[in-house]
């Protein structure tokens, strides 16, 4: 059973084949109650499974008036007739405040290993009510999958960092000017006007904690309210929301790796194809936003560890994670040049 509000799934629940939804005293429906605060306006009852389509047309028809209806209706005409996918350029149309990324890459990353980066071959950030500095394009980037479990749903909602920062990239505003040119204070794009540029920026869609854009906001809650900042930029990561669209060429398939969008035999590599809602952020790889050569970041793993609840000092204690039967309550966030002896001693 699924609930919508405002065409939107807010929650869903399963029941079992041998559940009866039949009641054992029937009675009239009552509306209204002493004890609800909800004003309910409308209510539809349907004998069968909705389809997605049915509840969009639903929600554009229950619109108050016609203008209403109409924003509705055209902020929802975003699919390709020919193959019913989402068409990043309708959507930019309809949508002028959402912005768009493309991603043109060899292949999904099989890991998180850096060492392991795929090609972006070309990348582009659309924004059609955005100024025209907002309408980057970027090639010969390289992208990772980036989170706790990212690894285990790649083909459709994986975290990714794209780096621009390595030799060969190219990236320019939608002005022509190059930001990675030698010279410059700060190379690289701003996520807005007040932004600091940066190279490498992660893209979450935080599928698996189903945080969406609870880690958007609560980071840049605490940055606004938190009582000790530091000397930084920023404390925290600065995150724009968009459309994420991945057009996957398909190399190296015969080695067995992941390729996404394969499923039905009508998509074409040569395609975009929507990939994920998510937010992109400033990822804590750019030190010169978030990194003060006095502080070191401990990141707690384990929040049920007595290391990490300040219990006992672990005896055993990898801050790697990678060492098998030790102690992962710890990881360093650090900068590249920072004395990793000298941070774990300090902490």
């Amino acid at each position: 059973m699924m609930a919508w509000i405002d065409g939107v799934i807010t929650t869903a629940r399963i029941y079992g084949g041998n559940f009866v939804q039949s009641a054992g005293n029937t009675s009239s429906i009552v509306i209204g109650s002493d004890d609800c605060d909800v004003c309910i306006y409308l209510v539809k009852y349907y004998p069968k499974a909705l389809t997605l389509n049915d509840h969009v047309i639903n929600f554009i028809a229950d619109a108050p008036n016609a203008a209403e209806m109409i924003h509705r209706f055209t902020r929802n005409d975003i699919l390709d007739p020919d193959d019913n996918e989402i068409d990043y350029q309708k959507l930019m149309n309809n949508n002028p405040d959402c912005r768009i990324w493309l991603y043109d890459i060899e292949k999904m990353p099989t890991s998180k290993d850096k060492d392991l980066a795929t090609k972006v071959y070309n990348f582009q950030q659309l924004w059609k009510n955005g100024d025209q500095y907002y309408q980057l394009v970027g090639e010969n980037a390289k992208l990772t999958i980036q989170g706790t479990s990212s690894v285990n749903y790649r083909k459709g909602a994986a975290n990714t960092d794209i780096n621009f920062g390595k030799s060969g990239a190219i990236l320019k505003d939608g002005y022509g000017n190059d930001l990675l040119a030698d010279g410059l204070e700060y190379k690289g794009f701003k996520i807005n006007d007040d932004s600091l540029p940066i190279t490498y920026s992660n893209t979450k869609v935080n599928f698996a904690s189903c945080e969406q854009v609870n880690n958007m906001c609560n980071a840049e809650w605490y940055q606004r309210y938190q009582p000790f900042p530091s000397l930084t930029a920023r404390d925290c990561m600065e995150f724009a929301m968009g459309v994420q669209f991945i057009k996957d060429r398909g190399e190296h398939e015969d080695s067995g790796e992941v390729r996404l969008f394969n499923e039905k035999p009508n998509r074409s590599d040569s395609k975009y194809y929507m990939y994920s809602i998510a937010n992109m952020g400033t990822s804590k790889k750019n030190t010169h936003i978030f990194h003060d050569p006095n502080e070191v970041c401990v990141e707690v793993m384990a929040n049920t560890s007595k290391g990490q609840r300040m219990l006992e000092w672990p005896s055993n204690l990898d801050w790697t994670g990678k060492i098998e039967g030790l102690d992962h309550s710890f990881e360093l966030r650090y900068a590249e040049d920072e004395n990793e002896a000298a941070a774990k001693a300090g902490w």
